[in-house]
Formats: C-alpha cells, structure tokens, sequence
C-alpha cells in the first residue's frame, strides 16, 4: 500500500491529518475544526461538556528503504550492490547545497579542485566518477567542458543516490567508479509549503522557497515550484559567487493508470574564482601561505548557465506492469576569463622560482545534450515462479565546443600583481574542438527468488554503443576525426541470500568500458576502449522495518587497457600514452538509522588501494605506480544526532566527524621546457587529519525551527586537495558559523 493510502487508512475517524513536508517527512496534526452549524452531535452522540482536547502535532520522519538507482522497488537488503543515500533531511542538516559538498559525506567517495576553470572531479573506489543519471534518466555524461561550472544546486532534487562500482545495465561507457542518481522533487497533492533563509559568519546569504500542492479540486492536477538564491563569498581573496535556481513541475493523471509529469529549471551562476589553486616551495614542501592567500586577479570570473526540461510518462498496466518514457533536453553554456598561475616558491628567494609563469585567458564553452529512455517493468510466472523483468533502451546525443584565447606566459611575481590585464591585441585564439557524441543502450534483466524465498537471483546484459566525430581549429587550421565506433556488450550477475529476518550476504559481478580517444601512443596510434569489472561480496542488515541500516561489503576492480599521459625525463615534458592496467582493491561499511529511541547516526568508512598491475620498462619516461596518489588509503565519515524527546517543541544536537589518512604525490618537476637546470624530484603532501562539525536545532513549533552549524569547529587547517609544486593545491574550509532558519507554510 502506498504511503499515503496507508495514512488515510490509518487516521480515519480519529480527526487527524497528514501533510507531507517531504518525500520521507509526515506532518500528523488535527484536522481543522468543522463550521460550528456542522459541529453539533449527530446520531445521539452527547455533546461535549469539558474543554476541548487540544492534540500535540506530532513529526513523524521515515527512512528511504527503496533505492531506484537499480531501477526496482527493492530494500537495501535486496540489491547486491553497494548504495549511500543522502535524503533531503541530511541535506538540510548539513547544509549540503552542491553535488561536490555531498562527496564530503558519503561513503566511499572523494571530491578534488582542479586546476582548470570548470573543474570538480568526483571519485569512488579510485576511479573519476562519470556516469551520472537524473530521476534514472538515460546515463550523462558530465566529464566535458562546464560540470565545474554548472555543479547542479540541491534545492531542486529531492535526494541522491550513489551506486558505488559499475552499473553494468543503465550506466553506459566510463569508469568503474559509481553512478550518481539526482532524483528531483515531484508535485504532490498535499500542500506544504517552505522558506528556508541561511546566513552564515563570511556574509553568505541563501533564500529557498518551495511551495507546491493541489492545482485541481479531484487533486489530478498538482504542481511544485522551487526558488533559491545564493550569494557566497569565499575564504580566500575576493573570490565569491552568485547563483539563481527556478525549478518547476507539473504531474498530471491522465486517467487512474496513467500519470504525466513535466518540468523545467534554469540555473545562473557569476562567480570570481581562483583558478590555479596555490603553489608550494619547489621540493613540494608546505610554503604555509595564509587562508586567505588568492592567486588571481579581481577580473577573474566564470559565467555559467544551466537550462533543463524534461518531460515523463508512466502508465500502470492492470497486471502489475509499467511502461515508462522519460524525454530530456540540457543546454549548458560557461564563459571564464581571467590568468593562471604555474610556479613553485623558492624558499630562498620567497618568491617564484625561473621558468614560473602567468597566462591570461578567455574560454567559451557550451553543451547540448538531449536524452531518452523507455522501459517496461512488470512480472510473470514459469511453472509456479514469479520472475521480475525490465526491459529498456536509452539514447544520449550531445554537443559540446569549447573556444579558447590565450596570451603569451610571462614571468610573474610575489605578491601577485592584481592590476596585471594584457591588452586585448595580446590575445590568440588557440584551438577549437567541436565534439559530436552519440550513445545508445539496450538492455534487459531478470530477477527471480527460490522456494523458499531466500536466493534472490538477478542478471542482465546490456548492448552498448558509442560514436564521437571531432572538429578542430587550431591556428585557423582545420581538422577533422571519426573516431571508431565502440560497442561492447555488458554483463551483470548479482545474488542476495537472507540468512535471517534482518541479515542477507550478497555477491555481484558487473562490467564496462571507456572509450579513450583522445589517448595516442608514441607511435601515432590510438589506444583502444578500456574494459572495467567489479566483483565484491558482502554482508546487509536491516531492522525496525529499514529504520536502520548496515553494510559491509569488499570490492576488487581491474580496468585493463588505461591510457596514462606519460612524462618525458629527457623532453622536460608530456610526451603520450601508454596502455595499462589498474587495480583496486578494498571494502566499506556503512550505518545509518535511528539505533535508540534519542540517538540518530550515520557512519561510513571506507578503505581502498589502487595502483598499476605492471610497470613496463620505457625509455626516459616516468611511470607511476598508483592511480591517484592524491586519494585517501582510508576516509570516514560520520554524523551523530542526539534528540532528548519527541515533542514538536525540543531541540537536537548533532556532531560530525571526516577524517582521511595520509595523502602524497611524488614525481620530476621542470618549471618550463627553457628551464630544464632547475629540475628536480618533489613530494606534495597532507597528513593524516580530522574535521569536526557541531550542530544544534531547536524546533520552536510545528512550523517555526532554527539551527546554528559550526563547520570545521577546531579550524583545522588542511589541504582539501593537493596538486603540484607549480600549483593545484586548495585549503579546506576553515572554521566556519551558519545560521538556518526554516518556515512550513501550511
């Protein structure tokens, strides 16, 4: 029975009612008071002759027990994959307002800075994340020019799913890392309508409004519409940002069976940023520059835009089967203009080492991507055996162009030179890639339970197919490429079985592969599709009907045939790629869930190793040994929530914890090819460290709560992601104080 259903069930003739705040928070309050001509007692009921009961609203919050990043209404129990949920309320409660905070907080995940104008990588299990799906669309692809830029705002989405490892049926070509699902707000028909205002001690100033409900008397017609602003200055310099979210759905039933729903949403952010990232001494070591040390100038900025539409049809056969078609269009644009820095501080000289460099530029790109998908869900039996099947195929086409002009580098100097802007004569226009992409997907699964129901079995394949054509300009010289079409055919296998009520052990095998083609070999040649696998085994527990959670599971991933961009000893510079193969290895473990009737925790922990499976022997080449030494070995997170009663007026304190072990990347370093004298071997490091965070919410009344949020409550000072001695290298966020107010509208 539907959630809703089963309330109005439930709360009939006890004049009681519901209103839904979110999709996993009810709000029990009495129903309104009837006209006093309708309030006399009917059907020899006596009057009332004391004083009226007055009833204490009551909030109730429910666990997200259904993932659909699988594309099935199953428990965490029942997938034999590794999921992290963040639903709404963690959202809220940490503050969580971009896809690369909430890779801060989940388990098993990383986000770096990168040195570029668009640039937030987000990794899993030592892989760069790139699949992405939203409301479990056909897979996007954000690793293109602008995912930096455009990093969507939460206030649109309702919560986030990641499927860690492969997903072998709905993910597409990439990485094996993870598959990120933003799963957006829907229309309901209940009414419950928010402000939420958030301000915090550096001068941000956040507004949401979220109001939604009805739009017809019979409650067919309902609509939902999201509004959020963000003006956030940052810790260092002058750098700041400015960000519009509109959001809008309206769900509509066609009939009983049959449900519309169709939106759009329109994201506009201006920013100053640093784009560089800071530079260390020139053996790597910490130069222990300020906080608020900002390599940049006040002309530095990046202008993105972020427009969606999208359009859903879901229609409930009378047999249990479901027929689904989603239909989506994105267009991103971002423009950044500003100068980059690249030099490492002699300690001697306390300034940029010979050979350091800044370099202005202006870059534009944009991204057309329109998406499809349609999928038929149901069941049916073979001798007595019910078997769940899906069945589907998905479509992504996109184009994406980046133009780009740069100015001759120059020497720099400490301190930076804020009023340094070369004239626009100073200005060439260096390349201009045009890429055309298509991807296709057909697939199907089937998954069947035994006897006894406790094997739960689950296979699939899915028939992949990706095309890129090419165009560049390059000094007003024109070049074209077809690169060859990659297909594969993709396999997944999982099992589940319950060992009791609360505990299941599960196994799965998935697989993929990435296409390099921008990946040439010395010898000209391109380097094939890399071909990814998954296997991990682990163990699930579930109880108070999935109000807690828990998992442990290990993972082994090989990605054979990786195209690594190699470093010429003698040219004092990249020279090509060569094919290897990768390895991780590791296993995490997750809690989450009310363990006692005043404690709420989430835990994650998470360790694995990566690295190249062989070193080949080349000729004044350097090689690496890991994947990515800037990844944690280990990583945990937790957030612990006391409540001391359940009241609609009480209070709750939260503290977190993050913390990582040590991180390090070595290597041989020239400042520039005119310089190669002053070569030399360098380690960038950051140690082990831990982050606290302290939380504390009062809930004044049913409508009315606050919260005062201290982030990093010891100022730790860290570096968030480490680069190269010339530059890369970006602080975590200091101590920092949030105050967010939040209104219900009912």
């Amino acid at each position: 029975m539907a959630p809703r259903a089963a309330l109005s069930q439930l709360l009939q003739g006890t004049r009681l009612t519901f209103v839904f705040t979110d999709e996993q928070t009810v709000v029990v309050k009495p129903a309104a008071s009837p006209p006093a001509a309708q309030a006399a007692p009917t059907h020899g009921e006596p009057a009332s002759t004391g004083p009226p009961h007055t009833l204490k609203q009551i909030d109730v919050t429910s666990s997200v027990i259904d993932p659909l990043a699988t594309r099935a209404n199953l428990p965490l129990r029942r997938i034999p994959q590794s999921i992290s949920i963040l639903d709404r309320q963690q959202l809220d409660e940490q503050n969580l307002t971009s896809l690369a905070d909430t890779f801060d907080y989940a388990t098993g995940t990383v986000a770096l800075r990168s040195s570029f104008p668009f640039g937030t990588t987000l990794y899993s299990r030592g892989f760069p994340v790139t699949a992405y799906h939203v409301d479990g669309s056909a897979p996007l692809s954000w690793e293109r020019y602008g995912f930096g830029a455009v990093d969507p705002d939460l206030a649109e989405y309702d919560r986030i799913e990641i499927l860690r490892g492969i997903d072998a049926l709905f993910g597409g070509a990439g990485n094996p890392s993870a598959s990120v699902v933003l799963w957006r707000k829907r229309a309901s028909g209940d009414s419950a309508d928010s402000i939420t205002q958030l301000l915090d001690a550096r001068g941000r100033m956040r507004s949401e409004v979220d109001a939604g409900g009805a739009l017809s008397y019979d409650r067919s017609l309902r609509g939902r519409a999201v509004v959020a602003y963000d003006d956030r200055p940052e810790f260092y310099g002058p750098a700041s940002s400015r960000g519009t979210l509109l959001f809008g759905t309206i769900e509509y039933d066609l009939s009983p069976a049959t449900t519309l729903d169709a939106g759009m949403s329109y994201q506009l952010r201006r920013a100053l940023p640093m784009f560089s990232g800071l530079p260390r001494y020139t053996d790597g070591s910490d130069a222990h520059l300020p906080h608020s040390e900002f390599f940049g100038v006040p002309w530095n900025r990046t202008d993105s835009e972020n427009a969606e539409a999208f359009v859903q049809l879901e229609h409930r056969f009378s047999d249990g089967w479901k027929f689904n078609v989603d239909l989506a269009h994105f267009i991103q644009k971002a423009t950044s203009a500003g100068v980059q820095y690249g030099g490492a501080i002699d300690p001697i000289a306390d300034d940029f080492q010979i050979g350091a460099y800044q370099q202005a530029f202006s870059q534009r790109a944009s991204l057309r991507r329109t998406t499809a998908e349609i999928q038929l869900t149901g069941k049916f039996e073979v001798r007595g055996r019910t078997i769940e099947a899906i069945a589907g195929m998905d479509f992504e086409r996109e184009r994406s162009d980046l133009v780009e002009y740069v100015t001759p580098p120059s020497a720099p100097s400490l301190p930076i030179d804020e009023n340094y802007r070369p004239s626009p004569a100073d200005y060439a226009r260096t390349s201009t890639p045009l890429n055309l992409t298509t991807q296709q997907g057909f697939y199907t699964a089937l998954r069947f339970n035994s006897a006894d129901d406790r094997l739960h079995l689950s296979g699939g394949i899915r028939w992949n197919r990706y095309v890129e054509k090419g165009l560049t300009v390059y000094n007003d010289v024109f070049g074209t490429t077809d690169y060859p079409e990659a297909r594969r055919v993709q396999h997944f296998l999982g099992g589940v079985y319950d060992l009791s009520h609360s505990l299941s052990v599960y196994g799965s095998f998935a697989e993929t592969y990435g296409p390099q083609y921008n990946a040439q070999t010395a010898e000209g040649g391109l380097i094939g599709p890399s071909h990814g696998t998954n296997a991990e085994v682990g163990v699930k527990g579930e109880w108070a009907s999935g109000a807690i959670t828990a998992s442990l599971g290990a993972f082994e991933i090989h990605q054979f045939n990786v195209a690594e961009l190699l470093f010429s000893d003698v040219g004092g510079g990249f020279c090509c790629y060569l094919a290897r193969d990768g390895k991780s290895t590791g296993f995490e473990a997750e809690l989450k869930g009310r363990i006692s009737e005043r404690w709420n925790v989430r835990i994650g922990y998470a360790l694995q190793t990566s690295g190249y499976e062989q070193t080949p022997a080349t000729d004044g080449t350097t090689l690496s040994t890991t994947l990515n030494s800037r990844l944690p070995r280990q990583r945990l997170n937790a957030w612990l929530t006391y409540r001391p009663r359940e009241q609609v007026e009480t209070w709750d304190l939260s503290l977190g914890l993050r913390a990582q072990t040590h991180v390090a990347q070595t290597g041989f370093s020239c400042p520039s090819a005119f310089a190669l004298s002053s070569c030399g071997s360098f380690q960038v490091a950051q140690q082990t460290y831990a982050v606290a965070d302290l939380r504390f919410g009062y809930q004044f009344n049913a409508t009315w709560s606050a919260s005062v949020a201290v982030t990093n409550l010891l100022d730790r000072r860290y570096y968030q992601t480490i680069g190269l001695p010339q530059n890369g290298n970006w602080y975590g966020d200091p101590r920092n104080v949030t105050l967010s107010i939040r209104k219900i509208l009912h």
